[in-house]
Formats: structure tokens, C-alpha cells, sequence
């Protein structure tokens, strides 16, 4: 009859129990890169990154929106005065509308750097669903580990390119 040993398989539930090893090595090590596994939050340096898109986004419209804050100003207090409406009621009223202008882009600038942020977060965790489901399919570790190194940095890059492309209407042309 059948000799004894493995149980006929051949060897193959031990070649599956190594493979399904690695597997879960795998998912473990690319959790790792994205969630802190004690706690189930975002790891820090994940969360810096992410805080770092938003300052660039906003370093990137902030400086001219305040140069283009500081002229309208600027040209308003010269207008107001050839006309000789200064401290007038229609001093206060343009002083109130350019007051909701610069509320309003700031409100659009911070809008956008909230939506960058977004978009890189749901570019990491997009990411990250693709390298489980590689882990899964017995990907070897270290080639997911480069994809995820090298894919955080793309899904920032690209958050920040897409926000930075569009231009910021000038808030005081009119």
C-alpha cells in the first residue's frame, strides 16, 4: 500500500502553510508602513506627510494671495482718497466687501489644501489595498516593500501637483 510520511500530499500543505507564512508576513510588513499595528491608528510619519501637503499647498497660494491682499488694499485707499471718500460710509462699505473677498480665497485656499490631503490619503490607502492584494497573491516582501516606499511618495506628489496646477482667481479684479 502507501508509504507513510506526508499523508500522500507530496508535500504540498506544508509548501500551502509556508506560503500562506509569507503571505501574512507580507500584509503585516506593509500594514506596518501605513498603520501603527498597537494601536490601529495612522503611523506619524504617514500623518506628517499628509500634514505636509496641506502647508504646501497653501505655501504655494498663500504668498501671492497676500501681496495681491496688501495691493487691492493699497488701490482702494488711493481710489477711495481721489474721490474723497475716505472715512465715508462708502469707505466702510468697500473696506467690508474686500474684508468677505479675502475671507473668501482664504476659505478657497484652505479648501484646496484639505482636498489635496484627501486625495493623498485616498491615493495611500489605494496603495495600500494594492499591495495586500499582492501580498495575497504571494508577492515577494521586498518588491512590495519598494512599491510601498515609492508609491506614499507618488500618491503626496501627485496630491500636491493636482492642487498646485490650478491657478487661484484673483479675488480683487473687478
Amino acid at each position: 500500500m502507501g508509504g507513510g510520511g506526508s499523508g500522500g500530499d507530496g508535500g504540498a500543505a506544508a509548501r500551502e502553510a509556508a506560503r500562506k507564512a509569507r503571505v501574512d508576513s507580507s500584509v503585516k510588513a506593509i500594514n506596518a508602513l501605513f498603520i501603527n499595528p498597537d494601536t490601529g491608528e495612522m503611523i506619524d510619519s504617514r500623518k506628517q506627510a499628509l500634514d505636509d501637503v496641506e502647508s504646501k499647498v497653501q505655501q504655494r497660494f498663500l504668498p501671492e494671495f497676500r501681496k495681491d491682499t496688501a495691493n487691492a488694499q493699497r488701490e482702494l485707499k488711493f481710489a477711495l482718497s481721489r474721490r474723497g471718500l475716505s472715512r465715508s460710509s462708502a469707505q466702510s462699505d468697500a473696506a467690508s466687501r474686500l474684508r468677505d473677498r479675502v475671507a473668501e480665497t482664504e476659505r478657497d485656499i484652505s479648501q484646496r489644501a484639505l482636498v489635496a490631503r484627501s486625495d493623498a490619503e485616498r491615493g495611500q490607502q489605494s496603495l495600500m489595498d494594492n499591495l495586500v492584494a499582492q501580498a495575497q497573491s504571494d508577492t515577494d516582501q521586498g518588491i512590495l516593500l519598494n512599491q510601498a516606499s515609492s508609491g506614499q511618495n507618488a500618491a503626496i506628489n501627485r496630491a500636491v501637483a493636482s492642487a498646485q496646477a490650478q491657478a487661484l482667481p484673483n479675488a480683487f479684479q473687478d
